[in-house]
């Protein structure tokens, strides 16, 4: 039996479904470890820099995000290209691998410089997990079913930040230091995917061009440079747009979630009240987007497939 989807075929086979859920916990980890420092951020600046007030604390947390969201960006570019290279499923591997170290020794910190260093570094594994989770669930699933196959792994980025969330309420009379250390988990994971998700045929077919001898057709496998090209320049520059607009508009609002929190209920309030009032309300915030994701998703899968 095979392994692989035939060119044209209309159904999804066992490769399809393994790539699909391997890429799926990875976004979900991926969103939990990006979002455990958001909970805990305020408690966490607290205890480094000594501040009380919340408007310089969001401040400090601001600017973290700030360069950690620049390295989210750099992260899948660098991914990206090395996916193409090596392969979609074993960049898988190394960037949730990457993200869970540096968000479990974010825990160790002794500054917030400190901090802000450990949370960029996990950044570009969280980056890089995406684009080679997308592009083997791309590459596994037949054209007419792609787009119901990304929507429903995009499903999983709430999925990881109402994970997120439990772990920051169950976790908050521990401390900051040990939520943060629950961010080494998905590296368990990390080591099955090795074991259990083949890389796709496509990638295996792009990758024997690349590596055929002068004589035949080659190709060029992780250009940034084809981005830019005439055929796709436009659709690189649309996409770059609204990815920018979506992060402002979403990132912006989820800073400076935990500082709100803490100034409805007073800056007297303790480290591990705050964490867990944060997570509740981080909880119900993503419950609704839950609901925005299922609606999509099920437009996605109803709407005729042209």
């Amino acid at each position: 039996m095979t392994t692989s989807i035939a060119a044209g075929s209309e159904s999804v086979n066992r490769v399809g479904w393994i790539a699909l859920a391997s890429a799926f916990g990875g976004w979900m980890f991926d969103a939990m470890d990006l979002h455990l420092f958001t909970l805990v951020m305020i408690p966490a600046l607290r205890e480094l820099t000594g501040i009380k007030d919340p408007t310089t604390l969001a401040q400090y947390g601001g600017l973290i995000i700030s360069v950690k969201l620049l390295c989210w960006g750099i992260g899948g570019v660098v991914f990206g290209v090395l996916a193409d290279r090596i392969g979609r499923a074993k960049v898988m591997m190394i960037t949730i691998i990457i993200y869970s170290a540096f968000t479990a020794l974010s825990g160790l910190a002794q500054n917030w410089q400190q901090l802000m260093v450990y949370q960029s570094i996990a950044a570009l594994g969280i980056g890089g997990e995406w684009a080679a989770g997308a592009a083997l669930v791309v590459e596994t699933w037949p054209k007419r079913y792609r787009a119901r196959a990304v929507q429903a792994m995009q499903v999983a980025f709430v999925f990881g930040l109402i994970l997120a969330s439990l772990v920051a309420f169950a976790m908050a009379d521990l401390g900051w230091r040990l939520t943060l250390a629950v961010g080494a988990v998905p590296a368990v994971f990390a080591l099955l995917l090795r074991w259990f998700t083949p890389e796709s045929e496509e990638w295996r077919e792009l990758k024997r061009r690349a590596e055929a001898p002068s004589g035949e057709a080659r190709i060029q496998l992780g250009s940034i440079k084809a981005l830019f090209s005439p055929e796709l320049r436009r659709r690189t520059l649309a996409a770059t747009a609204m990815a920018i607009a979506l992060m402002v508009g979403s990132w912006g609002g989820t800073t400076l979630f935990p500082a709100l929190v803490q100034s409805v209920y007073g800056s007297s309030l303790g480290a591990a009240e705050l964490t867990r009032a944060t997570g509740i309300a981080f909880m119900a915030m993503n419950l609704g987007s839950l609901l925005g994701f299922g609606a999509i998703f099920l437009v996605v899968w109803i709407w005729p497939q042209v």
